[in-house]
């Protein structure tokens, strides 16, 4: 699967694809169910999370339900 936005990274259809990304990023062991990048899995779901506020707060500034 290709994407090339961060508005379609962020759309829920996609959030199984983002949790392998991350977990692939932040070297996740399923062995042990921990992260070998621990720092770098948690610094990523921040800033997934004041992305997904910026684009919130874009919605609600145009009105947009759908994407709200």
């Amino acid at each position: 699967m290709k994407v090339t936005t961060l508005t379609s990274v962020l759309d829920p259809s996609n959030f199984d694809l983002v949790i392998a990304c991350v977990r692939e990023l932040g070297n996740y062991q399923d062995c042990s169910h921990t992260f070998l990048k621990g720092t770098l899995a948690l610094k990523i779901g921040y800033t997934l999370k004041k992305c997904c506020r910026i684009l919130e707060s874009e919605a609600i500034k145009q009105n947009d339900e759908d994407r709200k």
